[in-house]
């Protein structure tokens, strides 16, 4: 679900939670241990991923 910056705060606030699947909550823990780590991309390697995706 997209949900944009520009809609009014009380219409994004009285919706409920997100509900991740199991794939989507080990895919952030694998993320958020991977941050703990270090592991981040380095600035080239993000710049590589746009021009990538033409971005």
């Amino acid at each position: 679900m997209t949900r944009l910056l520009g809609e009014p705060l009380n219409e994004i606030d009285d919706r409920p939670p997100l509900q991740l699947t199991t794939t989507e909550e080990a895919d952030l823990a694998e993320a958020e241990a991977e941050i703990a780590r270090g592991e981040l991309a380095t600035a080239d390697e993000v710049r590589a991923m746009w021009k990538k995706h033409g971005l």
